[in-house]
This record gives structure tokens, C-alpha cells and sequence, in this order.
């Protein structure tokens, strides 16, 4: 990054990699500059255009039903799955069923627990009633105080 300023790149980048030591000090590691360079220059390249094609769209977003660890933003997460009826909000459902249903015209909680399909491609019949149940169980116990079982 000092490239510019100084007409000369160096020989080598220390990254800061966010852990620490066992001491306490930061967790870094030094990479030879030329080695990696053009990689650096690529990925600046790709951050750079995301960043112009930003639009702050939600349609945009990535889906929070792929993610497991949402860090800090979990409740936010939360909040969006629950909005938009995600399937990942059915019980014990997978990234690959979710994946699977998607495939099939299913995206949410509702279209499963709703649909008059029998199966879907790559599923197992038994499986997809399985989770169509559960998907139906939980549409039905919306906003009662004792779930439906």
C-alpha cells in the first residue's frame, strides 16, 4: 500500500492476523511481497468493483440460511430469518435440503408446510414429508402459547 508513495515495493507484508500470542502480543505473519503480489492486486481489484457495484439493496444480501456463526449479529441474523420465513427456521433441516427445496420453487417455511408436491429431486420421499410436517407444525403453532406437536 505504500507502493505509490515510495516508488519501491517492499520485500515483505506483515499481516496481523486479529489472535495474539501466548505472550499477549499481536499474531502476525510475514509473507516475501513479490511472491504474493499479484494475488493482492487481484483481490484489491474484486473488493474495489464489489464496493462501486454496492447498491444496499436487501435483495442483495447474502442468505443468512447458509451461515451457522453470525457472531455479533446473531440476533440480527435471527430477525431476518424469521421475516422472510426462511427454511432454514424449520427444525433440524440442512443446507442441503434448504438447497434441494430452493431448487424445487420452495423458499420458505410456508410454501413447504403448504405445497401439494410429493417429492423433491435429490430427497428422499420420507424426508420430505418428514419436513414438510415440521414445517407445517410450526406454521400452526405461530403465535400460540403451547406449540402444536
Amino acid at each position: 500500500m505504500l507502493e505509490p508513495h515510495q516508488d519501491l515495493l517492499g520485500d515483505e507484508i506483515v499481516v496481523v492476523l486479529g489472535d495474539k500470542n501466548a505472550d499477549g502480543t499481536p499474531h502476525t505473519d510475514r509473507i516475501r511481497a513479490t511472491a504474493h503480489y499479484s494475488y493482492f492486486e487481484a483481490l484489491k481489484a474484486q473488493f474495489l468493483t464489489f464496493q462501486n457495484d454496492f447498491t444496499g439493496d436487501i435483495s442483495q444480501q447474502p442468505d443468512p440460511a447458509f451461515c451457522t456463526d453470525f457472531g455479533n449479529w446473531s440476533d440480527y441474523a435471527q430477525s431476518i430469518l424469521q421475516d422472510s420465513d426462511s427454511l432454514a427456521i424449520v427444525a433440524n433441516i440442512r443446507k442441503s435440503h434448504i438447497k434441494k427445496l430452493n431448487a424445487a420453487g420452495i423458499h420458505t417455511l410456508g410454501s413447504l408446510a403448504r405445497t401439494s408436491e410429493l417429492a423433491v429431486k435429490g430427497m428422499t420421499p420420507e424426508i420430505f414429508s418428514r419436513l414438510k410436517a415440521q414445517a407445517l407444525i410450526q406454521l400452526e403453532s405461530r403465535g400460540q402459547e403451547k406449540p402444536k406437536h
